[in-house]
């Protein structure tokens, strides 16, 4: 972010020096590198929550000039202290709208420097990149203590001076953090990684997140905003044509994955209307097996058209056990089935395997009336597996 935002300015005090981005001496690195890359260019930001930090970081929510939120970042301007001298800290923090890390910079003319004002090599500032982007990082588990000296120690962000209990936790630390900025990566990786995220996902549900946002949401780059917004339909029970139509494309979509959890966690209200079961059921006929599974085992809940009971019935030889299994499933909740459904499903009662013939005769057996025909293969059936009426 430039100067057009302006600079916030805090002073954090810390324990052991490291991560020393300044405009002094430099020699290895005149600039740091660009890495990652924003979304969009932003035209206006706007305050909205605190990084939490000790002295309350602002964290502000960048907008484009359609006024769609892009993502969140935070300008810092600190103080690293050790062994009684500080020197400044400027570094550019950004988040997604979900509060995952997207990628951080220096404001122009700042540099990162080590223990001694070594400044940061390339390798230093792609290795902190990787690091901040590891949510899972065991960085989490280790407290400042475990990694550096006491107050003052200029030895303390050396790693061979780290306080860990095992030999074996320094090297697994070693890979965590860089050598001569151990408490710098382990103070930004708690900002970056810390409860900001969570914050800054509780402010897009509760505060950004709307009915107007949807389809730049769901049709974002970034996969992750889909499935926050199909968890989101569905909390809410938006069932306008709208958010419908926006879930709806997410149905439709090539990532498997993606259209795989909107089925699974599509609005229940949804299914009971006409256009969402055309819907799915246009999909179930190109889909993959682990998406027709899906399909078939959301619509088990609802009512269906009479037109894909009837499409189902002619699909039953095509399917596996699991999905045969499903589609009784479905068959089960439809109060009268068509005759032509019930002989259809009457054929797997003579000649198939087991598994099969089983269900089908459990489904065709709780009807309360069946065709004359069908009710004759019920009984040659019971009779063939020893079932006594």
């Amino acid at each position: 972010m430039t100067g057009k935002a302006g600079k916030i300015l805090f002073y954090l005090v810390v324990l052991a020096g490291s991560f020393v981005a300044s405009s002094f001496v430099v020699s290895a690195v005149s600039e740091a590198p660009v890495l990652g890359q924003l979304p969009a260019k932003a035209y206006e930001r706007k305050d909205v929550l605190s990084l939490e930090d000790s002295v309350g970081n602002t964290v502000h929510l960048a907008f484009d000039s359609l006024d769609c939120p892009l993502y969140y970042y935070s300008e810092v301007f600190s103080a690293v202290c050790y062994s009684g001298e500080c020197k400044p800290v400027y570094v550019n923090l950004y988040w997604d709208l979900l509060g995952n890390y997207m990628m951080y910079e220096m404001p122009e003319g700042k540099i990162m420097t080590k223990l001694d004002h070594v400044p940061f090599e390339v390798k230093d500032y792609e290795k902190l990149h990787r690091i901040l982007g590891n949510e899972l990082s065991i960085l989490k588990d280790f407290s400042l203590k475990d990694l550096v000296g006491g107050p003052d120690e200029k030895s303390g962000d050396d790693l061979a001076k780290v306080d860990a209990v095992t030999g074996a936790t320094v090297e697994k630390v070693k890979e965590e953090v860089i050598d001569g900025a151990a408490y710098s990566c382990h103070t930004i990786w708690h900002l970056v990684n810390g409860r900001i995220k969570s914050n800054i996902k509780s402010f897009t549900r509760d505060s950004v997140f709307s009915k107007k946002l949807l389809p730049y949401l769901v049709r974002n780059a970034n996969k992750d905003y889909a499935y926050f917004s199909i968890d989101e339909i569905a909390r809410r029970n938006w069932l306008d044509d709208m958010s419908l139509s926006e879930a709806g494309w997410l149905v439709d979509s090539a990532e498997l994955f993606l259209a795989k959890y909107t089925v699974a966690n599509y609005p229940e209200g949804a299914l009971e209307i006409a256009d969402t079961q055309t819907r799915f059921w246009n999909r179930y006929q190109d889909a993959q097996y682990g998406l027709k599974s899906e399909i078939l085992r959301k619509l088990a809940s609802a009512k269906l058209s009479p037109h894909i009971i009837l499409e189902l019935s002619e699909d039953l030889h095509t399917l596996s056990l699991e999905q045969f299994d499903l589609a009784m499933d479905l068959f089960r909740n439809v109060e009268e089935l068509p005759e032509s459904v019930q002989l259809r499903m009457a054929e797997f009662l003579t000649g198939q395997s087991g598994g099969y013939a089983k269900k089908a005769y459990e489904v065709l057996v709780a009807k309360p009336a069946l065709a004359k025909g069908v009710r004759k293969a019920v009984r040659k059936y019971e009779k063939k597996s020893g079932i006594k009426q």
